[in-house]
């Protein structure tokens, strides 16, 4: 509903536009990791993961609207270009959450950057297809299943 003149004062281009909307959400997303990221080594491990889990996967349910468009839309070379960068800030910091559990014998993984990355698309992965093609999943089964699943990729080999 707005002027064209008027979107192109602040936007180049639609894919612009979406590229900015992904960096909002990310920003966001890593100010709420943030605040978990800050408890490390002061509250316990286990509970900060499953907070964080939890916060995380209620802001995409409360975001569902937003995650919509971004499966609906088509996305040039530039919008893909900041996607990245957002994607990768999330995993930088689950990664480094994984390190720190790691070095305080909390966690045993061997490859903490991989790991970081599998965990965080696989529970992106499992977030989409309940938002958008499987609804009946719902956000309680996500938490739950993204709870065990972190549980068991990082806990200690017995």
């Amino acid at each position: 509903g707005v002027a064209k003149g008027t979107f192109y004062l602040y936007f180049e281009s639609k894919e612009h536009l979406l590229g900015a909307l992904k960096e909002h959400l990310v920003d966001e997303m890593t100010t709420r990791v943030a605040a978990y990221h800050e408890r490390i080594g002061k509250d316990d491990w286990w509970g900060l993961i499953d907070g964080m889990l939890e916060e995380l996967i209620d802001f995409a349910f409360d975001q569902r609207d937003l995650v919509l468009i971004f499966v609906r839309e088509p996305f040039g070379a530039n919008a893909m270009e900041i996607f990245e960068t957002s994607e990768k800030r999330m995993t930088d910091m689950f990664a480094e959450g994984i390190k720190a559990g790691r070095a305080a014998g909390v966690f045993e993984v061997d490859d903490a950057e991989t790991t970081a990355l599998m965990l965080h698309h696989a529970i992106d992965g499992a977030l989409l297809e309940a938002l958008v093609f499987r609804p009946q999943l719902g956000q309680e089964r996500v938490k739950a299943s993204s709870k065990e699943l972190v549980r068991k990729a990082l806990a200690p080999r017995s």
